[in-house]
Order: structure tokens, then C-alpha cells, then sequence
């Protein structure tokens, strides 16, 4: 690790909050995207967030992390990343968080796991640097 890099936790980078809707809410002719734990986009009447986000399921056998700019639906057991501070881009934490996926989906951990992995693995990714 370079010396200048230093080790963040994730709470630092971003916000990370979960959703508050069942798959049961989904609709066909939703305005809104809404986000499971599965690689489908389904549609929703209703958004919670409207932001930049990175999705991130809480659970299952894949993890497979999907970047959204706009007004979406979050599933109870899948997280947002969003609120992203100047330490670090989106679009990077997305595309290492994509790299990562085959890894950490070989590990079928819970989320929380993986979040921490990725904590300790993104900590010192830097827009500076």
C-alpha cells in the first residue's frame, strides 16, 4: 500500500442504507426502478431514494452491484450506497465492486460480510490519488 493512501472505514466513503420495500411490491407499469436482491430491475409505484447509488443485494448467491443516478425503489434486504464523500468516485467504488463480484460471490457471505470486505479492500481508494 502506498504511504500517502490511508485506511477508511466505509462510513467514511459513503452512506449505507437499506430499503424498505418486499419483492411483493413490485408492479409491471411502475415509473420507478426497484432494486432486489435479484440481477432483474423491476418497476415500483414509489421511490425512496433519489440520488446517485451503488445497489448492493443483501443477500444470496450473487453479488452483483448495479449504479443508478435517479428516483428508485430499495428491497428490505438490498443497500445503497450513496452520499458519497470527496475521497472517493462512484464510478470507481462501482467498477471495483464489479471486479470484485465473482470473489466475493464465491463466498456466499451475508452482506453485511461483504461490505466489510469491501471496507477493508476500498478504505484507501482515493479520488487524489
Amino acid at each position: 500500500m502506498k504511504s500517502a493512501w490511508k485506511d477508511i472505514g466505509m462510513g467514511q466513503l459513503c452512506s449505507i442504507k437499506s430499503g424498505k420495500s418486499d419483492t411483493k411490491d413490485a408492479v409491471e407499469d411502475g415509473e420507478y426502478a426497484f432494486f432486489d436482491r435479484s440481477r432483474t430491475v423491476k418497476k415500483s409505484r414509489r421511490y425512496l431514494y433519489d440520488c446517485e447509488a451503488l445497489i448492493i443485494p443483501g443477500e444470496g448467491t450473487e453479488f452483483l452491484p448495479k449504479h443508478f443516478i435517479g428516483k428508485f425503489d430499495l428491497h428490505q434486504r438490498a443497500y445503497a450506497l450513496n452520499d458519497f464523500s470527496n475521497l472517493i468516485d462512484p464510478r470507481f467504488l462501482y467498477y471495483f465492486l464489479h471486479h470484485m463480484s465473482d470473489l466475493l460471490s464465491a463466498s456466499r457471505c451475508r452482506c453485511h460480510s461483504q461490505i466489510t470486505e469491501v471496507a477493508t479492500l476500498c478504505g484507501t481508494a482515493s479520488r487524489d490519488h
